[in-house]
């Protein structure tokens, strides 16, 4: 963003966020924005955790 200030010198301030999740499902703004932009795309995500935890739990059982 570029602000004037009263003795016109240009000044520039730049802000940056690094955002970071961790886990088996997307973080639920992600979620949300996928099943925006691709109709069911949630329910697809959430039965593959699903599916995989199956799996998990089962390996461990071995």
């Amino acid at each position: 963003m570029n602000k004037q200030t009263p003795n016109n010198r240009q000044v520039i301030v730049q802000h940056e966020q690094t955002v970071s999740y961790s886990g088996p499902l997307p973080h639920p703004g992600d979620l949300e924005r996928f099943e925006r932009i691709l109709p069911g795309a949630a329910e697809r995500i959430m039965r593959m955790a699903e599916q995989r935890q199956s799996i998990d739990v089962i390996s461990n059982r071995r």
